[in-house]
């Protein structure tokens, strides 16, 4: 299990195979084990994922402060500083893809090109945020009767009506390790925003691939298809909902990210 420390903290990561380095993040409340399921075999691709702060494995927990899209940015930059990687493919999915674009904006001479799947934020907060707000409250509020709480409420079962896989995901949130000692991240990087203005993605000249699905109202369709429209260099793909069909979701981002690595030249 790689470590490494950094600014008081005691990162984990992944690294895995060999060839391009190609550095992946996870989402909001997620972790790199997230990443080396949802990723498929390819060749000549050194997969990496670093486990954000308040995330996974990385020790210990911290307050609001100290969590923010060009915070995580710079922690995976110097994590790759320790692994002696200069430049890289990037990208994410969710949180992980802002956290990728908002590298590739601090430092576009490192970025080779850009992934985003299921993007979530752009020049703003998440347009969810409400619900990732509620949650932090919650946690710290009630605590370990938190998602009780949540799991009962007449909006809660709007969404689940609305996006059965969406209100699956944001009951994980109160199920993931240290949820209560984490909550900050959710508030935090709900409310915060990867890119300073739309027009900064002008000057992103990788290129870019943009993933998203219908019937997920965390990551909204029309976000996805406005970053793909800004970014200068990008396609977009629109692939099978996890609520309409998981397997075949999953089948098709495999597909989506492969046939990306195949094509990033």
């Amino acid at each position: 299990m790689p470590r490494f420390l950094h600014r008081g903290f005691d990162f984990h990561y992944i690294d895995g195979g060999a060839g391009v380095p190609f550095v992946f993040q996870h989402g909001l409340g997620g972790s790199a084990g997230q990443i080396a399921e949802m990723f498929p075999a390819m060749e000549n691709a050194r997969l990496i994922c670093l486990d954000c702060r308040n995330h996974g494995d990385t020790q210990p927990s911290c307050a609001g402060d100290r969590l923010g899209f060009a915070i995580f940015g710079r922690d995976v930059q110097a994590l790759l500083d320790h692994l002696q990687i200069g430049r890289a493919f990037f990208g994410g999915v969710s949180m992980g893809a802002g956290v990728s674009i908002r590298i590739a904006l601090d430092n576009p001479d490192r970025v080779a090109g850009l992934l985003s799947v299921r993007p979530a934020w752009l020049d703003g907060p998440m347009p969810a945020h409400r619900w990732y707000t509620a949650v932090a409250r919650l946690l710290a509020e009630s605590g370990t009767q938190a998602r009780e709480l949540m799991a009962a409420s007449e909006p809660f079962r709007a969404l689940t009506e609305l996006s059965p896989d969406a209100a699956v995901s944001l009951l994980r949130q109160f199920d993931a390790p240290q949820a209560v000692e984490r909550a900050a991240r959710l508030d935090a990087m709900a409310m915060d925003s990867p890119i300073p203005d739309l027009a900064s993605l002008k000057s992103l000249q990788m290129r870019a691939h943009v993933i998203a699905t219908e019937r997920d109202p965390i990551h909204p369709l029309g976000l996805a298809k406005t970053l793909a429209a800004e970014l200068p260099n990008a396609t977009f793909q629109e692939i099978t909902s996890k609520s309409a069909d998981l397997a075949r979701h999953m089948d098709e981002l495999r597909a989506a990210i492969a046939q990306f690595w195949i094509l990033r030249d």
